[in-house]
């Protein structure tokens, strides 16, 4: 490196180390002046933002909700009402200008929901770090999976580099979920909702058990849990779920077309709603009510499964806003419902699973064993994709598969009459997001930079 490229860097590192205390600073002034009296935070690698959404769906009778997240800077500028709307030197000079006059942005919230996304091991973008800034009295684990895995290999030993692909990753994902964890072992934490057919949590969790009082409330398949979930059906016409929670059955059911992890993240979020009430222990709020609302109130944020009719008879299924296997593989399942109800022909677009290292080929290739036995045809965009799952596909069947380099080539390739996924997953930086709706080609900014091509 040279004296100039170092000496840069050195000045960049300072300036984003004033920038974070400037930040942490007057968030935590904002906190002392107007605490909420609920903090709730959410961590794991899937499934955080379909919670929070959720959460503030359940609680929108309980009070005033603020919803933060999820980041080193996302979540101080959330406490002080501050939304992003670019990230350019000179968006971020008015952003720090504004910071002063947000101390009061908490002022008479009840109930603040807080996005604790990690994407590093260490500081400033692990939860140690978010623990400085805030410590929720609620702790909710979604899920964990291996997201991120390319900042936590730094973590790992020579020896532990050398492991076969799927050892490596279910170390990596303890690593993950020990970090997530943190967030439920402050003090300040005294409610705690955690997934229990994740053994990478339950492990962990079962640690803190020894020597804590936290107050444990635990959500998954099996009826020993504080609530469970059993039958899934979804069809064109919506979704239904069934779930079980004090020896009595519950029923949610949506005209939005939901993935089964979705029954993950209701679970979580309705037993985080009557964990966190007063009225819990007295049993005065009814479970099945509070999922009546839920099904009548929620709403899927753009791309984040959306659905909406294309040319020729198609059926679009817009999930393009992030992704990992987990959710990959999700919507896959999803798919694979539909078009056996359906009888229709399945094509999925798949972009890049990004930030995962050394991990890359084997989580892509995980995926592309799922398309085979779902799409009819295939079509992918990004390296990765072209690097590690159009190779695998090509192995195993050559009609499905195709590669395509633009949208206008992609277009040109326009297929009628199919069941459509959109899988395109999270890129370094923000490109334009192209959709074929109804005959009409219209170009709008990608949001979360997703790097995102739909038909």
């Amino acid at each position: 490196m040279s004296d100039k490229n170092r000496y840069n860097t050195v000045v960049r590192s300072l300036f984003i180390s004033l920038v974070l205390t400037y930040l942490r600073f007057f968030s935590s002034i904002a906190l002392s002046l107007n605490r909420p009296s609920l903090i709730i935070g959410i961590a794991g690698s899937v499934g955080k933002s379909s919670t929070r959404d959720i959460l503030q769906t359940l609680f929108r009778n309980q009070g005033s909700i603020k919803v933060v997240g999820n980041s080193e800077t996302g979540i101080p500028l959330g406490i002080l009402g501050i939304k992003p709307t670019g990230f350019g030197v000179m968006d971020w000079a008015l952003m720090l200008l504004r910071v002063p006059f947000g101390l009061f942005f908490l002022k008479e919230v009840d109930i603040l929901i807080v996005e604790m996304g990690i994407d590093d091991p260490f500081p400033p973008k692990n939860m140690g770090y978010l623990l400085q800034i805030i410590q929720p009295q609620v702790g909710i684990i979604v899920n964990e999976s291996a997201a991120h895995t390319e900042q936590f290999e730094k973590t790992l030993t020579q020896k532990e580099r050398e492991l076969e692909d799927k050892e490596r990753i279910e170390l990596l994902i303890k690593r993950i979920t020990k970090e997530d964890v943190k967030m439920i072992e402050t003090n300040a934490c005294q409610i705690v909702i955690y997934n229990a057919d994740n053994s990478a949590i339950t492990d962990e969790i079962n640690e803190i058990k020894k020597n804590s009082q936290k107050k444990l409330f635990t959500f998954g398949k099996s009826e020993k849990n504080d609530l469970s979930y059993h039958s899934y059906d979804v069809n064109l016409e919506g979704t239904k779920m069934e779930f079980v929670f004090d020896k009595k059955s519950l029923t949610f059911k949506s005209d939005l077309l939901l993935p089964t992890v979705y029954q993950e993240v209701i679970a979580a979020s309705l037993l985080t709603a009557l964990a966190s009430s007063p009225d819990f222990l007295h049993k005065e709020i009814e479970p099945q009510e509070l999922l009546n609302n839920l099904s009548k109130n929620f709403t899927l944020p753009k791309g984040r499964g959306s659905v909406f009719p294309g040319i020729h008879n198609t059926i679009l299924i817009d999930s393009s806003y992030n992704a990992s296997k987990p959710s990959m593989l999700a919507y896959l399942d999803l798919l694979s419902d539909l078009k056996k109800k359906t009888k229709k022909r399945v094509i999925g677009i798949f972009g890049d699973m990004r930030e995962l290292g050394n991990e890359a080929e084997f989580e892509h290739k995980k995926v592309a064993e799922k398309i085979i036995d779902i799409c009819d045809e295939a079509y992918f965009i990004g390296p990765l994709s072209k690097k590690y799952m159009l190779p695998h596909l090509e192995k195993k069947v050559s009609e499905i598969k195709k590669y395509f380099q633009r949208f206008s080539d992609f277009k040109k390739k326009y297929t009628p009459s199919v069941v459509k996924v959109v899988n395109a997953i999270r890129a370094s930086s923000a490109t334009r997001l192209k959709c074929m709706c109804q005959g009409e080609i219209a170009t709008k900014n990608a949001e979360s930079n997703a790097n995102t091509v739909c038909i």
